[in-house]
Protein backbone atom coordinates (compact mmCIF):
# COMPACT_ATOMS: atom_id res chain seq x y z
CA UNK A 1 0.00 0.00 0.00
CA UNK A 2 3.02 2.04 1.05
CA UNK A 3 4.35 1.74 -2.37
CA UNK A 4 0.98 2.47 -4.12
CA UNK A 5 0.83 6.11 -2.29
CA UNK A 6 4.14 6.99 -3.27
CA UNK A 7 3.71 5.85 -7.35
CA UNK A 8 0.68 8.48 -6.82
CA UNK A 9 2.88 11.40 -6.24
CA UNK A 10 5.12 10.55 -8.47
CA UNK A 11 3.04 9.99 -11.40
CA UNK A 12 1.75 13.49 -11.10
CA UNK A 13 5.34 14.51 -11.16
CA UNK A 14 6.32 12.61 -14.17
CA UNK A 15 3.11 13.87 -16.33
CA UNK A 16 4.28 17.03 -15.50
CA UNK A 17 7.85 16.61 -16.25
CA UNK A 18 6.58 15.22 -19.60
CA UNK A 19 4.14 17.76 -20.50
CA UNK A 20 7.01 20.44 -19.85
CA UNK A 21 9.73 18.73 -22.19
CA UNK A 22 6.82 17.91 -24.99
CA UNK A 23 6.19 21.76 -24.92
CA UNK A 24 9.84 22.55 -25.21
CA UNK A 25 10.37 19.75 -28.14
CA UNK A 26 7.39 21.36 -30.05
CA UNK A 27 8.90 24.91 -29.30
CA UNK A 28 11.99 23.60 -30.72
CA UNK A 29 10.59 22.48 -34.06
CA UNK A 30 9.27 26.27 -34.75
CA UNK A 31 12.65 27.68 -33.78
CA UNK A 32 15.97 26.58 -31.57
CA UNK A 33 15.88 30.12 -30.28
CA UNK A 34 12.47 30.43 -28.99
CA UNK A 35 13.09 26.84 -27.21
CA UNK A 36 15.76 28.16 -25.21
CA UNK A 37 13.48 31.37 -24.16
CA UNK A 38 11.06 28.56 -22.91
CA UNK A 39 13.34 26.60 -21.44
CA UNK A 40 15.01 29.10 -19.53
CA UNK A 41 11.38 30.63 -18.87
CA UNK A 42 10.53 27.22 -17.22
CA UNK A 43 13.39 26.94 -15.66
CA UNK A 44 13.10 30.09 -13.86
CA UNK A 45 9.32 29.49 -12.56
CA UNK A 46 10.77 26.14 -11.54
CA UNK A 47 13.43 27.81 -9.09
CA UNK A 48 10.56 30.18 -7.91
CA UNK A 49 8.50 27.57 -7.07
CA UNK A 50 10.95 25.22 -5.08
CA UNK A 51 12.50 28.72 -3.25
CA UNK A 52 8.77 29.81 -2.40
CA UNK A 53 7.38 25.90 -1.12
CA UNK A 54 10.66 25.94 0.54
CA UNK A 55 10.16 29.32 2.65
CA UNK A 56 6.39 28.07 3.43
CA UNK A 57 8.16 24.92 4.95
CA UNK A 58 10.13 26.73 7.50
Amino acid sequence: MVKIKKLENLIEEIILILGLILIIVATAMLSIVAAIYVTGLILFLFGFLLAYTKKERR
